[in-house]
């Protein structure tokens, strides 16, 4: 842990400004990326945070301290800047805050952690594994070739290419299929022609036994009689990564109601991707690369939250494909009683804000390298794949990504 001071001009931007924070000492805090205390700082001191900022690998706090309140619990790897502009109020309140910080820093060296290990991999093998799979793909530039309805394996780079490419389209025209380690991964999916009254087909969960993969895949349930089509074209796809093996695979399909849990059709997502490219310190915890954070929220309907609900892993797509997938940060991942709005539960809204009500929100963060195939300021889909006491489902958000400069 490495703890640095500074007594920097007190010339602060508007935000920090604002809130009745005037004749106080103002702490401003970076905290790397192993802190799981982040809800109890939250708790114990008074806290404004700028929201772009707030889910950063450095945690970039305004922090006011009212006398009588520490106990910040840290975590091994963490750099500290206090920044103090002192007040008449209280001139060497921060000093002794440094002190106790000083203090808690060597009490914590030893202190452990459950955050997902540090990957430089966009796609992070460790967070297939915890979903079960991942989304790769929701479009195959191939699919007029394939012969539907069509339950997809591709084990090796060659046939994955082949698959995509297909032969429909000039060679000139044609992208490379996305990359996939295919000594660690393996893709299996679905596809049928879909449109009018015939709904599409995906991936709901994979199995593994001693014997077998075993492929669960909904499909949509058939029009009533009465149904009025139309004769609307879809291309319905849905490619997954698994975790490499050689097992044969089994496919077996079910109606989308009979498959994935009540509530997935009851829950909504917020989520805000962006690009930390803020000067960052080195530690041994982090490898050296731009990180892409994702924030994200979820919150339920007139029914709440389902029981147990956990988020295991986090996608961000760009064109219909996963270009990054990590684990969610398990220590500052839960469910909190939010502030919020029908428009906004990512975090929670001012007072006085229409609308606004107190409920469960399930909210919490995964970070890891960044893609070089993203695209910023761009459409990008956020993936979550949640699970709880009675089954699991991915989680669809539409964001933009952005970045952090």
């Amino acid at each position: 842990m490495g703890i640095a001071w500074r007594n920097p001009s007190c010339g602060l931007s508007p935000w920090l400004r604002g809130g009745g924070v005037a004749n106080e000492t103002k702490l401003h805090l970076q905290v790397g990326l192993q802190s799981d205390a982040v809800a109890d700082i939250r708790h114990r001191v008074g806290l404004k945070s700028d929201p772009r900022l707030a889910w950063a690998p450095l945690w970039y706090w305004l922090v006011v301290l009212p006398a009588g309140r520490a106990g910040i619990a840290l975590q091994p790897n963490e750099l500290i800047i206090l920044e103090t502009c002192m007040s008449s109020a209280s001139p060497f309140r921060a000093t002794l805050l440094a002190l106790l910080l000083s203090t808690l820093a060597a009490c914590n060296d030893s202190a452990s952690n459950d955050e997902p290990v540090a990957s430089s991999e966009p796609i992070n093998p460790q967070a297939v594994q915890a979903a079960g799979f991942a989304t790769l793909s929701t479009v195959l530039p191939g699919f007029d070739d394939l012969q539907l309805p069509a339950n997809l394996v591709f084990r090796s780079a060659a046939e994955w290419q082949v698959a995509w490419l297909g032969h429909s389209q000039p060679t000139e025209l044609r992208a490379p299929a996305p990359e996939v380690d295919f000594g660690k991964f393996m893709i299996v999916g679905t596809a049928k022609a879909a449109g009018g009254c015939v709904g599409g087909k995906g991936v709901a969960r994979a199995e593994q036994s001693a014997a077998a993969i075993t492929v669960h895949v909904w499909d949509s349930e058939p029009p009533p009689p009465a149904a009025v089509c139309t004769a609307d074209y879809i291309e319905s796809v849905h490619l997954a990564l698994l975790p490499k093996s050689a097992l044969p695979v089994q496919f077996v399909e079910h109606l989308r109601a009979e498959i994935l849990p009540a509530w997935h059709a009851q829950l909504y997502t917020q989520a805000a991707p962006y690009e930390n490219r803020m000067p960052q310190p080195t530690s041994n915890a982090s490898p050296a690369c731009t990180q892409l954070i994702v924030p994200f929220a979820v919150r339920g309907s007139g029914a709440g939250l389902p029981q147990s609900l956990k988020v295991n892993a986090v996608a961000v797509a760009q064109d219909g494909v996963t270009r990054w997938l990590q684990p969610a940060s398990p220590s500052e991942t839960g469910i909190t009683q939010g502030v919020i709005t029908d428009s906004n539960w990512l975090q929670d809204v001012a007072a006085g804000t229409a609308g606004i009500r107190s409920e469960p929100v399930l909210r919490g963060v995964a970070r890891g390298c960044t893609s070089p195939q993203f695209k910023l300021d761009q459409p990008a889909t956020v993936l979550l794949s949640v699970v709880a006491a009675d089954g699991q489902a991915e989680l669809v958000a539409q964001s933009t990504l952005t970045a952090a400069y």
